[in-house]
């Protein structure tokens, strides 16, 4: 039975109320057992009496047998069964065993005393000062010495009883009628003289401050103390109830009170079972719910509501805050004004229900949610539905913005978080520096990180500080440098950088176009292929160098400028080193114009100064158009000027309106269209080329690099060979292509099909989307490839827009789905905290893999209740399966419902549980309790310390035993914790079923093996009822020895083996020398010899010890070779028969002695002859051993001898007989004869 205690006692006396001796005593207690529960059933119940609190003998006891308790609640009547025989005047302890389990600890009975004296005051008269002097008034110090003076004993007010015969208490007599009400308008003091409310309570010691109120639970409850409106503190036991507060209604009458539960405030209802309801207008009506604040409604099972009219209707739902609502079964809002929406589930768990809110609406009818988590693990920020694992949505100025957050480190900044070649986008906060794209080397290695940089593309290198570097193979050393486009340098501080193989190196620096390079400080070079000149210097202004330069070379080896202008103010066209205001060099035809103009006209424009073919600057006012640099076509004549635009370089087109072109080859024909380089088109309104053969169709389109192309509406395409093909699609790095709607490619021959779609890194695998330009939950979202060609694409990242993620794979299956056999490596890292840990990743009930770093643990797999709890995870434990739980340090548990409690303990199958310290259990409901103990197969259980189970239903209880098989026999070991000999070291059972328990073999730690029984006798015991369970079965092959070899220590001693070269079964000495042999062929046995030719043949003397007395039917004679014989005398075994003669005077030599043995005295004194002097009368009969040389006597074949001597002594006798018989017939004659005579 489990321990049991008492959760608390009230000790009442009746029969008292008329101040006797009471008869009986009412206890009343609530039982619990050691795990809290509350005890149901019948038990015998030991009550005894004592007058000390400790030891000692019972004064009284009775026993109550077979006590009803029901939900843990007993009552007893004591002296009931034994009455009362003592004086409660004095001190008692009582004392409660319940069944066979231990006393509970005694309990001081205080209060009897006080109704015991009390049958002194029945005859009393006195006026009660209390209450009948002064009854609308409290009590009063002069009461309390009015009441004292008459009497001449003690206190009362101290005292606690009357002393006195004569007084009488009209408080409590009432007439001596029990039942009648008492009632008194005053305040009354308990442990206070001046009671200031109507119950004041005083009590400053330890313990004497408590109030109790016990009553009795009932299962059909009667109505409460009261009912309707009304402002109480009121106890309701029938229900177990409490309210306190007041309302205005039927809020606290009986149908709306649960049991167990709790009211506190105004107008709160808790009519669920074991509910709370506290504040104003509350109401928990779910079992198990609570409800606190103001108008705030707990209705689902085990829910919880707090704040301002906050609502919990889904089962163990909880709402906080102001006007919130949790309506789906585990739901948690808080916040104010969340969205309203119909659940799955109010009960159940559902993957599409909400999980987690806050709400930070502003009315009920402007409802709106901050943050919402599904079941499903998706988390929305701004939207109440969120489609993937993290979805924002944000439509109003400013709502749409995404923040990463971290610190600077000025000095001692920490690693990047990867380093080397590779694909990815990085945010380095310890520099504040920014990654996105692909690269083959160490570019974005720590040391080529500058603090506050930006690098995108391929191969970018943005080192310096403050510098941005985007494209292909752009680098940006310089601080606060940019670079863009393909193999553009920007090594000068504050330089930029755009087109292809441009260089700013100088300070302040500005390199636009192909091939150009700036080196100077404050210089400015666009355009292709301008000159190239060592500046006087690249850090300071200097006014002979170089301020702004357009180049219009044709290659790195034909450099010309097309314009020139130095820091002193200097102007060249057509020539590199100006020096004038403005100097031209014009030597070809029509090269040398400049031309002002005036007016703009916005109708009907003029045209302009010159138009096809040429080199020049001109300023055409009608179209505020400028131009500068050279055509070979008509880009320059009027159908190709847009108004207000501007085309300077080499046969560039601006026919745009608001447009420009710069550089070579470029076209601007799109309104306000802007285009850079060599080779670069910008059709689209508002679009941008800059760079190499790069062309930006759509509108508000933007191409820069090489041969990029942007022909989607508002798309980008920067780098080389990048295509933004759909609205919104920006494509950036290596030959990327964005062709779905709002998509980006990044990085070297990415591809982005799908609406909304991110691709970054290389070669990314290609594939058809459901939709280009609509969102479809089975198309890609985010791309990471890493691919090295166009046949050999592959993705390192894949997420689709169902939020699954791939990682080796581009069509993820799961939520996350990881393959590649041979780079599927997965690296999750954290910190253990060794004491403090936080809460893990989540808790509950759940379908999850989950790493939880605080305590170096893992879980996976599915757990329906806290199995994966804070509390049930060990340090460095892994729990895998369902419901499993691996407790301590380092433990494991695996499989079904498996529990590894035990410190470094291992528990894998089904319900298997490994609670010892290293222990290990699997199987199916397998035990492993003892210290380093092993528990496998099914139903097994190895309790013993460095114990091993396998098999089905074996225990091992003893320390280091070994079970195998199944259904081994149980027993009580002498010692489950340590060596013991007398206790079992391995068996193997195999019985049938409990009931039909065997071992097949037991060894005992004392080296006894047992087989057939498992308490062995010897070191082997054999039990068997039939053949062949009662056999020893050895064998060898054809032709060999199988046998035993018996030791005394490591001496041999015998031999028992089958001599298959002797043909039989041979027992030897540790000499080799056969003592004992069984011929097989016949059975003969040989005593000595190996070669028996009788059924026994003994090679030796035999000796029979004893030999006992009987009837027998032959005589054994042995022959001259030692075989024995039956004594035959059969005439035809004989010749050369003769008559022995002499015999008698033979047998008249021979001297018959006595004598003893002297090798052993023991016999006794025995008879015989001398065989020496035997020999020299009857030589025959006498014989020598050939074994040891002694002699012997042949003492059967005496008998013939004395035959003869007694035939040869009775014809002797015979003689004399005649004789005699003569001499008396002669004397009877002669007697006759004198007869006569006289």
């Amino acid at each position: 039975m489990k321990n049991i205690f008492v959760l608390f006692l009230l000790l009442i006396a009746v029969n008292t109320l008329t101040a006797q001796i009471p008869n009986q005593i009412s206890w009343q207690g609530v039982l619990q057992d050691s795990e809290g529960n509350l005890l149901d059933g019948n038990y015998n119940i030991t009550v005894k009496l004592y007058d000390v609190a400790t030891g000692g003998t019972a004064i009284w006891n009775e026993t109550h047998s077979s006590v009803v308790i029901a939900d843990g609640l007993v009552n007893l009547n004591l002296g009931s069964v034994t009455p009362f025989g003592i004086n409660f005047s004095d001190e008692y302890w009582l004392e409660i065993t319940v069944g066979s389990g231990t006393p509970l600890p005694r309990i001081k009975l205080s209060s009897v005393p006080y109704a015991l004296h009390s049958k002194t005051a029945e005859s009393v008269n006195e006026t009660d000062p209390l209450f009948s002097a002064s009854p609308a008034s409290g009590i009063l110090n002069t009461d309390i010495t009015n009441w004292n003076a008459a009497h001449s004993w003690g206190d009362h007010a101290v005292e606690g009883y009357l002393t006195e015969y004569s007084e009488s208490d009209p408080t409590w007599d009432n007439g001596g009628n029990v039942s009648n009400n008492i009632g008194r308008l005053g305040n009354v003091g308990i442990g206070i003289y001046t009671p200031t409310a109507q119950l004041h309570t005083h009590g400053l010691g330890d313990g004497e401050g408590n109030v109790l109120h016990v009553g009795v639970f009932k299962d059909t409850p009667g109505n409460p103390p009261t009912s309707g409106a009304g402002t109480r503190m009121m106890w309701y036991p029938d229900k177990a109830a409490f309210r306190a507060g007041s309302v205005t209604g039927t809020q606290w009458d009986k149908d709306n009170i649960g049991k167990f539960s709790v009211a506190i405030g105004s107008n709160t209802i808790a009519s669920g079972d074991f509910s709370s309801a506290m504040g104003i207008n509350t109401t928990a009506s779910g079992n198990s719910s609570t409800a606190l604040g103001w108008y705030s409604t707990a209705s689902g099972y085990s829910a919880t509501a707090i704040g301002s009219s906050t609502d919990a209707s889904g089962s163990k739902s909880i709402a906080l805050g102001s006007e919130t609502t949790a309506k789906s079964g585990f739901e948690t809002v808080i916040g104010r004004f969340n969205t309203d929406y119909t659940p799955n589930s109010i009960a159940d768990w559902s993957e599409t229900d909400r999980l987690f809110v806050i709400g930070n609406g502003t009315a009920n009818d402007s409802r709106r949610d901050a943050l919402t988590v599904l079941k499903n693990g998706h988390i929305g920020i701004g939207t109440s539905t969120p489609t993937s694992l993290l979805h924002t949505l944000g439509l109003g100025q400013g709502e749409g913005n995404v923040l990463h957050e971290g610190e600077y480190k000025g000095t001692n900044p920490g690693d990047p978080p990867t380093s080397g070649e590779g694909t990815r986008m990085m945010w380095y906060p310890d520099k504040g520096a920014f990654r996105a794209g692909g690269v083959t080397g160490t570019q974005w290695n720590k040391d080529n990180i500058g603090n506050y940089s930006v690098a995108m593309g391929y191969n970018t290198n943005a080192s310096g500080n403050h510098s941005t570097a985007l494209g292909f193979n752009t680098t940006s050393s310089g601080h606060y440098s940019t670079s863009l486009g393909a193999s553009t340098t920007a090594s000068g501080n504050y330089s930029t950088a755009m087109g292809i193989n441009v260089i700013a190196s100088g300070f302040y620096s500005t390199a636009l176009g192909f091939g150009v390079s700036s080196p100077s400080a404050y210089e400015t070079a666009i355009g292709v292929y301008n000159t190239t000149y060592t500046p006087t210097s690249i850090s300071s202004w200097n006014s002979s160098d170089r301020l702004f330069v357009i180049g219009n070379g044709s290659s790195g080896g034909e450099r010309t400028d097309a314009l020139v202008v130095l820091k002193n103010g200097s102007t060249g066209i057509g020539t590199s080193t100006p020096t004038a205001l403005l100097h031209t060099n014009g030597t070809g035809k029509d090269e040398g114009n400049i031309l002002f103009v005036g007016e703009y006209k916005s109708t009907d424009p003029g045209s302009p100064p010159a138009s096809g073919a040429g080199t020049r600057m001109m300023w055409y006012p009608d179209k505020a158009a400028f131009r500068a640099g050279a055509v070979i076509g008509v880009q320059w004549d009027k159908a190709n000027i847009g108004i207000h635009s501007v085309a300077m370089g080499y046969n560039n087109t601006a026919s745009g309106d608001f447009s420009n072109a710069m550089g070579h080859n470029t076209i601007a024909y799109g309104d306000n269209s802007t285009t850079l380089g060599s080779h670069n088109s910008a059709h689209g309104d508002y679009s941008t080329a800059i760079g190499y053969a790069n062309t930006a169709s759509g509108g508000i389109s933007t191409a820069m690099g090489g041969n990029t192309i942007a022909s989607g509406d508002v798309s980008t395409a920067m780098g080389g060979g990048t295509t933004a093909s759909s609205t919104f699609s920006t494509a950036m790095g290596e030959n990327s292509t964005a062709s779905g709607y709002a998509s980006t490619a990044m990085g070297s021959n990415t591809k982005a099909r799908s609406g909304y779609e991110t691709v970054l890194g290389r070669w990314n695998v290609d594939y058809t989307p459901t939709t280009p330009s609509a969102w479809h939950v089975n198309d890609q979202l985010f791309v990471i490839g890493n691919g090295t060609g166009s046949t050999s694409r592959s993705n390192a990242m894949t997420i689709l827009k169902n939020g699954r993620i791939g990682i080796g794979t581009a069509t993820p299956v799961a939520l996350l789905h990881i393959t590649d056999t041979d780079e599927g490596n997965i690296l999750f890292e954290g910190e253990f905290k060794g004491s403090g840990p936080s809460d893990p990743p989540t808790s509950g009930a759940g379908t999850r893999m989950m790493w939880y770093p605080d305590k170096a643990s893992f879980r996976v797999g599915r757990v329906s209740s806290t199995q994966w709890d804070k509390d049930s995870i060990g340090d460095y434990s892994v729990a895998m399966g369902y419901n499993t739980k691996a407790l301590n340090v380092y433990s494991t548990a695996l499989g079904y419902s498996t529990i590894a409690s035990g410190y470094i303990s291992t528990a894998l199958g089904n319900s298997s549980k490994a609670s010892g310290y290293n222990s290990l259990a699997m199987g199916y409901s397998t035990i492993a309790s003892g210290y380093i103990s092993t528990a496998l197969g099914i139903y097994s259980e190895s309790s013993g310390d460095y114990s091993f189970v396998l098999g089905n239903q074996i225990q091992s209880p003893s320390a280091y035993e070994t079970v195998i098989g199944r259904y081994n026999t149980t027993y009580t070991p002498s010692s489950g914790v340590s060596w013991n000999v007398n206790d079992r070291l391995f068996v193997i059972g195999n019985g049938t079923g409990n009931s039909t328990r065997s071992n097949a073999l037991t060894v005992l730690k004392n080296g006894r093996v047992g087989i057939g029984t498992d308490s062995p006798g010897a070191g082997l015991h054999l039990k068997g009822s039939l053949h062949p369970s009662s056999f020893i079965y050895l064998e060898s092959d054809e032709d060999e020895d199988t046998g035993f070899r018996f030791y005394e220590g490591n001496t041999v001693k015998w031999h028992i083996f089958n001599n298959s070269s002797a043909a039989g079964l041979s027992i030897n000495n540790s000499a080799y020398s056969v003592a004992l042999f069984a011929k097989q062929s016949n059975a003969y046995i040989g005593i000595g010899t190996s070669s028996p030719t009788q059924n026994l043949d003994v090679n030796g003397n035999a000796r029979f010890r004893s030999i006992g007395s009987g009837a027998y039917s032959g005589v054994v004679n042995r022959t001259s070779d030692g075989t024995l014989t039956t004594a035959t005398s059969d005439l035809r075994f004989k010749e050369n028969i003769a008559t022995l003669d002499n015999s008698l005077e033979r047998v008249k030599q021979l001297r018959g002695v006595s004598f003893t043995w002297t090798s052993n005295p023991e016999y006794g004194t025995r008879i015989g002859f001398i065989a020496q002097e035997f020999e020299k009368v009857i030589p025959e009969l006498a014989f020598t051993n050939p074994t040891d040389g002694y002699m012997g006597i042949n003492y059967a074949e005496m008998t013939a001898v004395l035959v003869e001597a007694m035939k040869e002594q009775q014809t002797i006798i015979d003689e004399q007989n005649k004789r005699i018989e003569n001499l008396e017939k002669k004397i009877e004659i002669l007697f006759q004869q004198v007869s006569n005579i006289k």
